[in-house]
């Protein structure tokens, strides 16, 4: 299966459900889990975690999370990918890490990418093996 591009795995994480995430500070990783619109649920995994960054208003944010900011980039070969996410409103959290991974797979592509808006095409990655 080819890589997957940065602007596809963005667009898929836009109001996608956060179910779960974690961060193991120990092997510097960090996962998360979220169901697209299309109801697929995607597992980003994000190795070399050299930034965690995760700001509230609430030391307990009530509610499900939807992903009503998503942030991807990577602005080099050899930069790290830095993640972008607000899931309600107060809270951001920006990752950045050495590798990035969707469902398994390699994120491919140099450039930055947001979304706060529906995409007008409704991109759905293709779900995991």
């Amino acid at each position: 299966m080819p890589p997957i591009s940065y602007r596809e795995l963005c667009a898929a994480l836009y109001r996608a459900s956060l179910e779960e995430h974690h961060l193991d500070v120990v092997s510097g990783r960090f996962v998360l889990l979220a169901r697209n619109r299309a109801g697929e649920v995607l597992r980003v995994g994000m190795d070399g975690v050299i930034g965690f960054r995760w700001i509230t208003s609430s030391p307990r944010p009530s509610g499900a999370f939807e992903l009503a900011i998503v942030g991807l980039e990577r602005l080099g070969p050899a930069e790290p990918w830095r993640l972008y996410l607000n899931p309600s409103p107060g809270t951001e959290l920006e990752v950045t890490s050495l590798r990035m991974t969707c469902n398994g797979e390699a994120l491919a592509g140099i450039g930055r990418r947001y979304c706060d808006r529906p995409p007008e095409d409704g991109p759905v990655l293709p779900p995991s093996a």
